[in-house]
């Protein structure tokens, strides 16, 4: 009988147990949710968050390229409003106007292959430099005879120089145009992303929002290397992505030299602080 009484006993412990863990889940659960929302409707209002506005890129304006030296690209036809700013890509996967591949014998063509800084991360598409390279040009020919300017944008975010020119190859090369113009950073050389796989880092903001703050604990706390250590480590001998950045700077040169597109590289300079 007390045998029996004690097993009884230890049964409803056990039952009140796992009624306490499941109603502990279900509130961390919710909890959870809550955070998410707010974390949503907070910084999609915002929307000055760096590392949120790059997970919004990403959701919204980017799919995973069936090239994979390129690894990424835009999705065509895609538009999202991001660090205060509202894009909008082409058919063409471009933040840019429409464009024909052929032009017009008297138009001068420059191709802007770049990252995010070319894309414009920030500004208006009118604002971007290529833009207003552009009007420039227009406003103030150069002689010649070239009667019109354009300048097409096909940088996208998070590209480094290898895939930058894997972009050059497969589709930038059909705009045929007469110069080609490369925006070197100096983080051109680290490896190609691998496209994310974790359901967590794809759909949950504040999961963005927290690994951020754990990227920039640790580079507060020098925990992580300063970005000057960062990108000191990129030019080692022996890294694959600075491998990769000179065995794609040899294949553009040759590639323009051979169909004869002028080529020109533009040096944009690190403005943090610390550097």
């Amino acid at each position: 009988m007390e045998t029996t009484s004690t097993k009884a006993l230890a049964e409803r412990s056990r039952k009140s147990l796992l009624i306490r863990l499941a109603i502990l889940c279900f509130a961390v659960a919710v909890g959870l949710l809550i955070l998410e929302g707010l974390a949503r409707v907070i910084y999609n209002r915002n929307g000055m968050h760096f590392g949120i506005e790059m997970w919004k890129y990403a959701k919204y304006i980017k799919r995973r390229s069936s090239n994979p030296a390129m690894s990424h690209e835009h999705t065509p036809n895609s538009e999202a409003f991001l660090m205060g700013v509202p894009v909008k890509i082409n058919s063409q996967g471009l933040r840019d106007d429409e464009r024909d591949l052929a032009k017009d014998p008297q138009t001068y063509r420059i191709l802007m292959l770049g990252d995010s800084i070319t894309f414009g991360w920030g500004v208006r598409q009118e604002e971007t430099f290529s833009k207003a390279l552009e009007r420039m040009l227009n406003e103030h020919p150069l002689g010649g005879p070239w009667r019109r300017y354009e300048v097409i944008n096909t940088g996208v975010g998070n590209y480094n120089t290898a895939q930058e020119v894997a972009y050059f190859m497969e589709r930038g090369f059909r705009y045929r145009p007469d110069m080609v113009m490369l925006a070197w950073f100096i983080n051109d050389a680290e490896d190609t992303p691998k496209p994310v796989e974790g359901w967590l880092a794809r759909e949950s903001c504040l999961y963005t929002f927290v690994s951020s703050a754990w990227d920039d604990l640790g580079r507060n706390t020098r925990s992580r290397p300063s970005y000057k250590e960062y990108y000191a480590g990129l030019y080692e001998d022996g890294r694959e992505g600075w491998a990769e950045c000179q065995r794609a700077l040899e294949q553009l040169s040759g590639t323009c030299r051979h169909e004869g597109f002028e080529l020109r590289i533009l040096l944009i300079p690190e403005l943090q602080g610390d550097i």
